[in-house]
């Protein structure tokens, strides 16, 4: 596939997410969510990072690439500091806006600028490879993060298998 298909997808994902943790009602729920997206942005900025923008780099693309960057920072920031907070705390409304508004101009600005002129630049084989590279990566994310049971068997119960070891080793990075 398409890396810039690829990545798109991940984008209306990410939102799908959103929408989910809007609409969750319980605080397990709420929380599971939390995960799960915090998860889906940690494979979505590990592709990125490793191998969409060191494939697209070039001068015509730097600076967007820099700005995409900085917004993985700040968004890796807020995520970390969502999940220490309870979703019960009387700031996680907040901190999940900001989340969203994050998330929300990051995609605008890969969709509207950065986007376009990698499509310019790159030809069809060319991002057809690169997307090839990312799907590799991301199997093996999920692959590698599937084989442990992480902080969710603590979050979500003791019979949730589902793992959490990407988002787990942000928040170990943080506190290091």
């Amino acid at each position: 596939m398409n890396a810039l298909d690829i990545l798109k997808a991940q984008h209306r994902k990410v939102a799908a997410l959103f929408a989910e943790l809007d609409g969750a009602a319980s605080f397990s729920a709420r929380r599971g969510k939390l995960w799960e997206l915090a998860d889906a942005l940690v494979v979505h900025a590990a592709i990125e990072e490793n191998n969409f923008y060191p494939s697209v780099m070039m001068k015509a693309t730097g600076p967007l690439l820099r700005d995409a960057l900085a917004g993985h920072a700040e968004i890796k920031r807020v995520v970390i500091e969502l999940l220490e907070l309870e979703p019960d705390d009387a700031t996680f409304e907040a901190k999940a806006s900001l989340l969203r508004d994050e998330v929300q101009h990051h995609i605008e600005e890969e969709e509207s600028e950065l986007f376009p002129r990698v499509e310019r630049l790159f030809t069809e084989e060319a991002l057809a490879a690169i997307g090839e590279a990312m799907e590799v990566t991301q199997a093996t994310l999920w692959r590698d993060h599937g084989r442990g049971r992480g902080r969710a068997a603590v979050v979500n119960g003791a019979d949730n298998p589902a793992p959490r070891r990407l988002t787990s080793a942000l928040l170990r990075l943080r506190r290091a």
